[in-house]
């Protein structure tokens, strides 16, 4: 079975971070479970969310793929954490455009999405392509799915291995640092 991309956009800022640490930790264990332990997370590095995001994926040991830009407004502690959770992603890669979005669901097979009662285009946009998509709210810590992933589909990236897929994302937004 191909490598699964679960992507995550944050839409709105959570207003409680502790609690939506707990709760993205039981959701990546559950998407784990459901798609496959080959599971890789893609997720951009923007705002606070992303961050408790690629943290929780961490300490998970769930691989970890950032689309990053130059628009960051973290604090220096924050960048801090920004430069030891990219140390130790599976790939990191600039995106010439501040949109790290599209890029996500351009390529996720599920997505998680932290935002608040409004549909947001990345929603909408999600629906469109058919892609199963876990709204999680920002502030009640709600989270449903508009349709369960199948996990016996195939990958949107068409790709069979984890290789061959960062070698075409190298080819694509250039340098990656590839672990392992």
């Amino acid at each position: 079975m191909s490598v699964k991309l679960l992507g995550f956009a944050a839409v709105a800022e959570v207003t409680n971070p502790a609690a939506f640490a707990a709760m993205i930790r039981n959701e990546l264990e559950a998407a784990r479970d459901l798609l496959g332990t080959s599971m890789i997370t893609l997720s951009g590095a923007k705002t606070d969310s992303d961050l408790i995001f690629l943290r929780t994926c961490i300490e998970l040991r769930i691989p970890t793929i950032v689309l990053l830009t130059v628009d960051t407004s973290f604090l220096p502690e924050e960048h801090k954490l920004l430069d030891n959770l990219l140390s130790v992603s599976l790939a990191k890669y600039y995106l010439p455009t501040s949109s790290q979005n599209l890029p996500i669901i351009e390529w996720a097979d599920a997505l998680f999405c932290a935002c608040c009662d409004d549909d947001d285009e990345i929603l909408t946009d999600a629906r469109s392509l058919g892609i199963p998509t876990r709204k999680l709210h920002s502030t009640s810590l709600a989270a449903n799915w508009t349709y369960p992933p199948h996990p016996t589909s195939s990958a949107r990236h068409g790709f069979p291995t984890r290789r061959e897929l960062l070698e075409f994302l190298d080819k694509r937004f250039g340098k990656t640092n590839l672990k392992g």
